[in-house]
């Protein structure tokens, strides 16, 4: 959930609402609505909010994880 609340916080700062209007797991970054740009800015975000280093090559990588977000 926290995760989930991050992204949709992020979206709403950026005035993108994607072409959904909720953020979930099982949806895709570019349903949600973010590049590449705002990828970077999320996981900065997520790795200052719960105190952890994400891998390097995440960012690179996060399109591949269709139709989830998060690789399910």
């Amino acid at each position: 959930k926290a995760v989930v609340a991050e992204v949709s916080r992020l979206r709403e700062e950026l005035a993108r609402p994607g072409r959904l209007s909720a953020v979930g797991l099982d949806q895709t970054v570019d349903l949600i609505g973010l590049g590449s740009l705002e990828l970077t800015e999320l996981m900065i975000r997520l790795e200052e909010r719960f105190g952890v280093v994400l891998p390097a090559d995440l960012l690179a990588t996060a399109k591949e994880y269709e139709p989830s977000l998060y690789g399910r």
